[in-house]
């Protein structure tokens, strides 16, 4: 069940998700629908105004050529701020069409090394320019100065550009609640496009069932879960998504349902109409839309007992007795002993280590990505990369019988 088919009927959310299209990673054994919520892009679009940007970019050298743009109308500012280099293999490798350690080739169904592909070599290189032109913050690789850099969003810097995911609104409440202007606006890009590379990433979303939202296809109030997740696109749902589900302490102008501004530590709700406000957020929503707020063992959140929630468990139960039992990287794990376990844990421990510090010192300028590359990957097969893959895919040969 491709994730394009169903979202043809609604409207802002198809027009932002019309260039690329995700696929459910459990068709067959959970006939899920998985929205994509990783690593959305968002926009001050009041700063985006003033700097006399009028197109939104659509690939990464427009992005970039933006970010200049936005360089030179706030020279005192970044236009944006990169995760730790963890996050940046974790996240970004999927928004180039790769992915953080092995997954499943979509091009040619065999296994495949994410880190020393072509597009993340692509990635870095894109990183290392922004970095060397001072389009992000100088000290990104300091968790700690990382964390002071985030607290000034859109209040001492006007951070004009977020790599985040649709519910991830800390970053939005907090630079309102610290004196940001009336005029203060995210908006959401539509999805960057790029070459696919060697992996054949389709998406720019994670494309496994991560901390996230999904609907079953079977379930009744699928309707209501699409009609939902299309309110996010709107300008009213992203108020409400930046805003309404916390007990937030909010000094703004934004008002709640009644017109009546909220109350510093009061919560409030720019809900839909078919959501019930006097009930935890969680439970209302899976109530008016059958989603399931999960985490890749499909549990709830909120630590719910999934007994409680009939569809829940059935999807859970189908998924374990079809004996397909995926982690957070689709691993045909069912058909792995221990033994191949420990020794895929120990390959990649290794990898992702030496992946990590070559990155940093790509972007950071202190190693030339290109002169480096061949290189880093020859250290990177020393680990036994390709018996690991060799080892998935054998695995993976087993279920499909």
């Amino acid at each position: 069940m491709s994730l394009r088919h169903p979202c043809r009927r609604l409207g802002k959310f198809k027009a932002a998700f019309e260039l690329r299209y995700g696929k459910n990673m459990f068709p067959k054994i959970m006939d899920l629908y998985h929205f994509p919520t990783l690593n959305m892009i968002s926009y001050r679009k009041d700063l985006f105004d003033k700097a006399g940007i009028a197109n939104i970019p659509r690939t990464w050298e427009e992005l970039y050529e933006v970010m200049m743009v936005l360089k030179d109308a706030y020279p005192e500012s970044y236009p944006t701020y990169f995760p730790l280099v963890a996050d940046i293999i974790n996240t970004w490798s999927y928004m180039f069409g790769t992915g953080p350690t092995v997954y499943l080739n979509e091009k040619t169904g065999k296994w495949t090394c994410g880190p020393i592909e072509e597009n993340s070599k692509k990635m870095i290189k894109w990183l290392a320019q922004c970095y060397k032109d001072k389009l992000t913050t100088q000290d990104f690789i300091k968790p700690d100065a990382q964390k002071q850099s985030r607290q000034k969003l859109g209040v001492e810097e006007p951070i004009s550009i977020l790599f985040e995911n649709t519910w991830a609104s800390a970053y939005k409440t907090t630079a309102i609640e610290r004196g940001a202007p009336s005029d203060f606006e995210y908006q959401y890009m539509d999805p960057l496009t790029w070459e696919n590379g060697e992996g054949g990433k389709l998406t720019m979303w994670c494309p496994v069932i991560g901390s996230g939202w999904a609907v079953s296809l079977n379930s009744k109030k699928k309707d209501a879960a699409f009609k939902l997740f299309d309110f996010l696109y709107s300008q009213e749902g992203t108020a409400w998504a930046s805003f309404g589900p916390a007990d937030l302490g909010i000094t703004t102008s934004v008002k709640s349902e009644n017109g009546v501004p909220p109350k510093p530590g009061e919560p409030f709700w720019l809900s839909p109409k078919w959501l019930d406000p006097s009930i935890p957020f969680t439970e209302n929503v899976y109530n008016a839309t059958g989603f399931l707020q999960i985490f890749p063992a499909c549990r709830w959140q909120d630590n719910t007992d999934i007994d409680a929630y009939p569809e829940v468990y059935a999807i859970t139960k189908k998924m374990l007795d079809a004996n397909k039992s995926y982690s957070y990287f689709e691993l045909p794990s069912s058909a792995l002993t221990t033994e191949q376990f420990e020794r895929f844990n120990a390959v990649f421990t290794n990898a992702n280590d030496t992946a990590m510090v070559f990155f940093e010192k790509c972007i950071i300028g202190s190693a030339n990505v290109d002169e480096g590359w061949d290189k880093f990957v020859s250290d990177m097969k020393k680990f036994g990369i390709d018996e690991i893959l060799k080892m998935l895919d054998e695995a993976s040969s087993k279920l499909a019988k």
